[in-house]
């Protein structure tokens, strides 16, 4: 193992008993899109012991591009030996029937299935993939839509909704570019959505042109402060 991906490692382990996340050994629900974050994800918790399911949801986007993920994920839980869990649903459509916007209402729908399939398994945790610099996004977009204190609190690190079962984020302190780079090393494969770069989307222009002139003009650490 090379140094980023053990960096990487020691800080997912790290961050897993500070948020007292995960038991050991405990089987998770992986949240797989197939992307680099939950590629990243799904590597992580196999490396460090972690009983594996993994849950897939295709929002029949893209044109045959994410029915083509759907089936990289599978092949991928294949080589795992982990069970694979898939929901296809068109999800544009259904968003439109009731009025409501595409990123909300798929958001709603991924997290009903993953709580199914959690309930299903056993699994206790759903662990997806999302990391520091999607947490200061999200603080930064909630600035700027206005919002009370607790919401700044953005994506916590371990949410218990009542259920018995908690959504966990063991990459939450980790950086895009340490992901990316623990990917590299490794020479994992990952999917690529176009659809992250289409400027229409809110986040994506957060992302890819606020966060960056803001660190550029006032700081550098913008990531750590907003985190």
């Amino acid at each position: 193992m090379g140094d980023a991906a053990q960096q990487l490692l020691d800080r997912v382990r790290a961050t897993i008993a500070k948020h007292h996340m995960l038991a050991p050994g405990e089987t998770v629900l992986a949240a797989v899109s197939g992307g680099p974050d939950s590629m990243c994800l799904l590597y992580t918790l196999a490396e460090l012991g972690y009983r594996l399911h993994i849950a897939h949801f295709d929002h029949q986007t893209r044109g045959r591009k994410s029915a083509e993920d759907a089936e990289f994920v599978r092949d991928v839980a294949v080589r795992f030996g982990a069970p694979f869990h898939l929901e296809s649903r068109p999800i544009e459509k259904e968003a439109g029937d009731v009025g409501k916007s595409f990123e909300a209402y798929a958001r709603a729908a991924r997290y009903s299935f993953f709580r199914r399939v959690a309930d299903a398994t056993g699994c206790t945790a759903i662990a997806t993939g999302h990391h520091a610099d999607d947490r200061a996004e999200t603080v930064l977009m909630r600035l700027l839509r206005g919002t009370w204190p607790g919401g700044l609190g953005a994506i916590p690190p371990v949410r218990d909704n009542g259920d018995g079962r908690r959504v966990v984020r063991p990459l939450i302190e980790c950086a895009r570019d340490e992901v990316m780079a623990f990917l590299a090393e490794g020479g994992i494969a990952f999917c690529v959505d176009e659809t992250n770069a289409l400027l229409q989307h809110t986040r994506n222009r957060v992302r890819h042109k606020l966060m960056p002139e803001l660190a550029k003009q006032y700081n550098p650490r913008l990531r750590d402060a907003l985190c």
